[in-house]
């Protein structure tokens, strides 16, 4: 079985897929939960003994980002993020800045920022961001 370090993320946002600005060195921590409802599908059975049956519903994918934030450049994460509160923003996650492959996809698709934090913390700490954002659709998942 093969392993991964998570130290080469790469993680991109902004308006549009052309228009999206790597974020990576900024990232601290990332999760991305992509999740189906479960829907129940069991019907009268003759199998012994009865047992309930499953599919997958609909998908709701939800993006964890804890950013060291910067404030000074145009390409930094406050100015990217922060322009975007209040709309739809493109975002791309890869496990490595390698080609798109089964062994190092991409994830991708369309969040809803509604909030941004900009200045978070006490005295002396390093100037973080915790975002959390949902998928508005499906988050797609790349590896050619």
């Amino acid at each position: 079985m093969a392993v991964t370090l998570n130290s080469g993320v790469v993680f991109k946002a902004g308006a549009s897929s052309l228009t999206a600005v790597d974020l990576s060195a900024y990232v601290a921590q990332i999760t991305l939960d992509i999740n189906y409802d479960q829907v129940e599908t069991t019907g009268m059975q003759t199998t012994t003994p009865p047992a309930r049956t499953f599919i997958a519903g609909l998908q709701q994918a939800t993006l964890n980002v804890t950013f060291n934030n910067e404030y000074s450049s145009a390409s930094g994460v406050n100015q990217v993020i922060g322009a975007l509160v209040g709309s739809e923003c493109y975002v791309e996650i890869k496990p490595s800045n390698a080609s798109v492959s089964a062994s190092n996809p991409k994830y991708s698709g369309n969040v809803l920022v509604t909030s941004w934090t900009p200045i978070n913390g006490a005295p002396g700490d390093l100037a973080t961001v915790d975002w959390s954002v949902p998928f508005t659709g499906k988050c797609s998942i790349a590896t050619s």
